[in-house]
């Protein structure tokens, strides 16, 4: 098993030279991080949070069909696409990582452990890596 709890705690960072940790991460820098762990390498992407909070559901779904694929349930690794009160638009992401639970991290908490049935009716779906298509 992959040990992942020296990551519980670490703050949120936006900035893009501190969004892949080791001190902090972004959402996504932390499911970078999970994945890296996994041995699977992942690509980095600046987004800033407030780019992802203006973009659309249609614009998300185009990127994430390049290296993406949503599966069904979830499974470890894997990422958890969350969208915020606005249907139209997500703004988080959460790695899975087991037994109902995901680890994120966001500007109001550090990084954290929470269950998936906690954000039930604001999970967009699941997603694994599979790598660039051409």
């Amino acid at each position: 098993m992959i040990d992942l709890n020296d990551l519980v705690g670490k703050p949120f960072k936006d900035a893009p030279d501190e969004a892949y940790g080791p001190h902090g991460y972004s959402c996504y820098g932390l499911v970078w991080e999970v994945y890296r762990r996994f041995g699977i390498e992942i690509p980095k992407t600046n987004i800033a949070v407030t780019a992802c909070r203006q973009t659309s559901m249609k614009e998300i779904e185009e990127q994430a069909a390049k290296y993406w694929e949503q599966i069904a349930y979830p499974e470890v690794p894997c990422a958890v696409l969350i969208r915020s009160a606005n249907p139209d638009f997500a703004d988080h992401v959460g790695a899975y990582i087991g037994n109902g639970k995901m680890l994120h991290v966001s500007l109001q908490h550090n990084v954290e452990v929470a269950r998936l049935e906690a954000y039930r009716n604001k999970i967009i779906g699941y997603y694994q890596f599979v790598g660039e298509r051409r």
